[in-house]
């Protein structure tokens, strides 16, 4: 089941209604980094790591998330996955004598 493609300022909406803010990390920068260096539902996964409200008026939005925070985990993640394939390569190319 393939998941509807939302343009940017859709994304940006529906993380509103997730209850995701942006305190650390304007609209318009949100939207840049996600036009050009992400794509939202990789983004989203990260939200995985981050309590929801269980009980009150805003159940199922998240509590104290930032997009910056979910923005941070992506570079970090991007970081580790070229030190690993670097890793990789460096050691299938290794031979040993």
């Amino acid at each position: 089941m393939s998941k509807k493609k939302l343009t940017i300022s859709e994304q940006i909406e529906d993380m509103h209604k997730k209850g995701i803010t942006f305190h650390f990390t304007n609209e318009k920068d949100a939207c840049k980094f996600l036009r050009h260096n992400n794509y939202y539902f990789k983004l989203k996964s990260y939200g995985k790591n981050y309590d929801k409200y269980l009980t009150t008026a805003k159940k199922g939005q998240y509590i104290n998330l930032d997009f910056s925070y979910l923005q941070e985990l992506s570079i970090l993640d991007m970081y580790l996955r070229i030190s690993i394939i670097s890793m990789a390569l460096d050691i299938e190319n290794t031979t040993i004598i």
